[in-house]
């Protein structure tokens, strides 16, 4: 659940994945929940960001890299339409674009970037293959 009330979305398996029902989670209706290690980020209809959980690298993409125990906008005011994490970083896929935030080495329009607390955009995935599109 989020908050100190258990919020169930659904009551059986069918309801998860790609059948997940749409839960008005205070900042919008969330369409998509996804974990990373020690962080989760919930994407809601209107394609906005929220994270929570450790941000020591980052992979909240609030701009900070500090722990936040409610959910927080990513900054930059994207709008994504997936979004997929892993241990300590975050992707946001666009329509056309992928983003990253948190830990990570990735060629961007600035060149090679290690690690950023803000989404940006990757240019080469260097043959990476993001699970979960």
């Amino acid at each position: 659940g989020i908050g100190p009330i258990p919020t169930f979305i659904g009551r059986d398996a069918v309801d998860l994945g790609d059948n997940l029902k749409s839960v008005n989670a205070g900042f919008g209706l969330v369409q998509q929940v996804v974990c990373g290690l020690h962080h989760t980020c919930f994407l809601t209809v209107d394609g906005r960001t929220f994270c929570f959980g450790k941000g020591e690298r980052g992979e909240l993409g609030d701009g900070g890299e500090e722990d936040r125990w409610t959910p927080t906008a990513v900054a930059g005011n994207l709008t994504f339409r997936r979004l997929v994490l892993a241990d300590s970083r975050s992707y946001g896929i666009a329509e056309d674009e992928v983003y990253f935030w948190g830990n990570g080495r990735y060629e961007t329009e600035d060149g090679a970037v290690w690690s950023t607390p803000t989404p940006r955009r990757i240019l080469w995935l260097g043959g990476q293959v993001l699970w979960g599109l």
